[in-house]
């Protein structure tokens, strides 16, 4: 199966019991969002890593816990709690990196406590950090932080450079932007994606349960060279029943080949 799948899907679940589900509904590519520091600690990374080697699955990328506050942690003036900040991004990108994960993904920051090009500046350094220790830290677009606005990603692409990308479609529908506009702003910087789908009524369905136009994104996915990860991330309450996770990842595959 090309499609993986964010163990967030099975939350409130404890992460473990959601990557052994997900591993038994034939996922072999994942992105385990961590819950906790615990689940950071070698002994649990060990277990998580037995059970993916035992399925020859793969861990393509994991989503901090402290996403809704990095704009204390990371994007702050107070110097300390930066230093905080670092230490914990260095745990993940190690941790990250124990499991074969190739990126970090990153909310960023909502406090507009600093402008844009200091914050830009702030996550430049952080991804650094991050390389050093073996993993990529990406900015996801993300309703209600900066990173909503496709100007405010597009002006960091042309700043950094070399900066990358998570797009979630369900992200731009709640902050009332069209995903193709926020895809266009990310471009070739794009590395991961995070897919669902929704109706007009609903920002979050199961791809296939809403309209969104996935031969279009692969389209234009295509065009930017993109040759990172389609994995599926919604909520336990989009679904009523585990196997609809893989009805919805069979449905994605005639899309990605």
């Amino acid at each position: 199966m090309n499609i993986g799948i964010s163990t967030a899907c099975l939350y409130p679940a404890i992460t473990e019991n959601s990557l052994r589900t997900l591993l038994g509904l034939g996922f072999r590519k994942f992105e385990i969002f961590f819950n906790c520091s615990y689940e950071m600690q070698p002994p649990f990374l060990r277990g998580i890593k037995a059970m993916l080697d035992e399925y020859g699955a793969k861990v393509v990328s994991v989503h901090p816990y402290t996403a809704a506050f990095e704009s204390m942690i990371v994007f702050t003036d107070y110097p300390r709690r930066l230093d905080e900040g670092r230490e914990l991004y260095r745990r993940y990108s190690h941790a990250a990196a124990f499991l074969g994960a190739k990126y970090i993904v990153m909310h960023g920051d909502k406090s507009c406590v600093l402008p844009d090009e200091a914050y830009y500046e702030r996550f430049h350094e952080l991804d650094l950090l991050c390389r050093e220790n073996g993993a990529i830290l990406t900015q996801e677009n993300v309703n209600a932080f900066r990173s909503h606005d496709p100007g405010f990603i597009g002006r960091m692409r042309e700043y950094l450079g070399d900066v990358k990308f998570t797009l979630d479609i369900k992200q731009c529908v709640r902050a009332g932007v069209d995903p193709f506009d926020m895809l266009d702003a990310m471009g070739e910087n794009i590395v991961h994606f995070h897919v669902n789908d929704n109706d007009g009524r609903n920002s979050c369905l199961l791809p296939g349960l809403g309209r969104t136009d996935y031969s279009e994104i692969r389209k234009r996915l295509d065009a930017f060279g993109f040759a990172g990860s389609w994995i599926l991330e919604v909520y336990s309450k989009n679904f009523t029943e585990e196997r609809q996770l893989r009805q919805s990842a069979d449905y994605l595959e005639q899309f990605i080949g």
